[in-house]
């Protein structure tokens, strides 16, 4: 053997293929089998059933039989985060390092407002799912860096409202989530959990 490489959800002879590197198990391809070793870097890939394809290649160029097998990319674990004040203007929102995420927040006084910024990566879609508590009424907004509301859900209280947003723009883009308090209880009674997935 002289070498080999995979490719994931893409079969190697299709023109879209992206080949990596499979190394032989003792550093050098030098006999007629080999045992291989490659790390796959999960990162990039969405959670779900991937197929990855291997094959190897002779001293004379030839490619072998392709082999294949079933890779789960489990998704990534929600990041907790507690809201933090002040948070209550588009200019002044709370970041949200990481997504995805589980927000708690407190409804202050009926007018009041929190605010996150997140970042939602060139292709994806932020879906936000807001949850009160059962007397609790919030309505959750997307809004640009500007302050413009894009999107909005306003159900009524113990309701929850999700709002989608795709980045269909080939550049990384910031949003603000607005979460609004309409009416119900303030302080510990009037919790919700925001939810971010991409």
């Amino acid at each position: 053997l002289a070498g080999a490489e995979y490719t994931i959800d893409t079969p190697p002879w299709d023109p879209d293929a992206r080949p990596r590197l499979v190394l032989a198990t003792d550093g050098s391809f030098n006999s007629p089998t080999e045992a291989l070793t490659a790390g796959i870097k999960t990162s990039g890939l969405a959670p779900g059933r991937h197929i990855v394809y291997v094959r190897a290649r002779d001293a004379g160029g030839t490619w072998g039989p392709v082999s294949a097998a079933f890779l789960n990319v489990n998704a990534a674990p929600p990041n907790p985060v507690a809201e933090a004040e002040p948070n209550d203007t588009p200019g002044a929102p709370q970041v949200i390092a990481a997504v995805p995420a589980e927000i708690s927040g407190s409804a202050g006084a009926p007018g009041d407002a929190d605010h996150y910024r997140v970042r939602i990566a060139a292709g994806r879609t932020l879906t936000a799912t807001l949850t009160p508590g059962p007397t609790l009424d919030v309505n959750l907004a997307v809004l640009n860096t500007q302050g413009v509301v894009i999107s909005s859900s306003s159900r009524g209280p113990g309701q929850a409202d999700v709002v989608k947003h795709v980045n269909s723009s080939a550049f990384d883009i910031t949003v603000i989530l607005r979460v609004n308090h309409v009416a119900g209880p303030t302080g510990t009674a009037g919790a919700y959990m925001l939810k971010l997935a991409l």
